[in-house]
């Protein structure tokens, strides 16, 4: 009778061994399909208009019709439905000609003035960002409207035949590449292009060639926490923005990190403290046995949680949740 159940006992124990070592020798193939989902959606790359491959290899900001919001940053989305791509800043459209992301620097053209200068709605070109700011290379482009043609001065100008006004012989319209003329004009309207766009325009161009300037478009460069998105990127995580604490958000495969860095410790909490992932949390009493036949490789994937895997060294067996060791067995 007493070898009957010692012999029960002893296969219970093999079968509970077993099953332990099933569940930490779980294919990653099938660990990794419980990724976060903000991080799968900021991992994937996208293609607006006639832009593609958006969001790779480093800080992307923007975001639009096939990218969430939080993988950008405010005032970086992109509008596709038209042939060129667009974005708008301060109730101003523009075509995005092109996106550096090694350089975090974008080209853009006003999307009002295409090939015709004579527009319906004048306005500035006005982009207040604290991520943006212009490139180095960037001029301004005056247009004069309504000038009383005996103030005009003698400087190399392009004269824009426009019906802005019940013109007369005395009025005109011309463009500059000079700030501060006026010149008793009745509207005057400040453009952006590039230096070398504006040293081609020679005296007297024409309007077409003036247009083209215009559409050749002007630099910008975006800062929307550089930094700290090359610190989550390097750390394997992807950046977004969190727009219930209107802060970056780096999000790792386990979930938003507030460390801005995936693996990295959290900020110190008010409470007791969690050990970390791969060592071995306080003991509180007799330690739980070993499972003799869990071989573990080295420095690889040990914990499990709803599918998901995490790295912990060989010399523990970690259940980890959520970057907490809930239950060690030693080895």
């Amino acid at each position: 009778m007493h070898t009957y159940l010692l012999f029960e006992i002893i296969s219970f124990t093999l079968v509970v061994i077993s099953s332990t070592c099933l569940i930490f020798q779980v294919p990653p193939s099938f660990a990794a399909d419980d990724d976060d989902q903000q991080y799968l959606q900021c991992s994937q790359t996208f293609q607006c208009a006639n832009l593609q491959h958006i969001g790779y290899p480093s800080n992307n900001p923007f975001w639009g019709p096939s990218r969430p919001r939080y993988c950008g940053f405010p005032g970086f989305n992109l509008s596709c439905s038209s042939d060129n791509a667009m974005i708008s800043f301060n109730d101003q459209y523009y075509r995005v000609l092109s996106i550096n992301q090694s350089e975090t620097t974008l080209k853009v053209a006003r999307a009002d003035y295409g090939d015709d200068l004579c527009v319906l709605k004048l306005s500035n070109t006005t982009i207040h960002s604290s991520h943006l700011e212009y490139a180095s290379d960037v001029q301004e482009l005056v247009l004069l409207y309504t000038c009383n043609l005996n103030n005009v001065p003698i400087i190399p100008r392009y004269d824009i035949n426009c019906s802005i006004s019940a013109s007369t012989e005395d009025l005109i319209n011309y463009i500059v590449t000079k700030q501060g003329i006026t010149y008793g004009c009745g509207i005057t309207v400040t453009l952006n292009v590039s230096q070398s766009a504006a040293a081609n325009l020679a005296p007297n161009s024409s309007m077409e060639s003036v247009a083209a300037a215009l559409n050749d478009g002007f630099g910008l460069v975006w800062d929307a926490n550089n930094s700290l998105c090359e610190q989550c990127r390097s750390s394997g995580g992807q950046c977004g923005y969190n727009y219930k604490s209107t802060h970056f958000s780096c999000y790792c495969k386990d979930g938003p990190n507030p460390s801005n860095i995936c693996g990295g410790s959290s900020p110190p909490s008010t409470g007791s403290s969690s050990p970390s992932p791969g060592s071995s949390p306080p003991s509180t009493g007799s330690s739980s046995p070993s499972p003799g036949s869990c071989s573990l490789s080295r420095d690889w994937i040990i914990g499990l949680r709803v599918q998901e895997l995490y790295a912990c060294s060989r010399s523990a067996c970690t259940w980890i949740s959520s970057q907490q060791c809930v239950k060690t067995v030693s080895t």
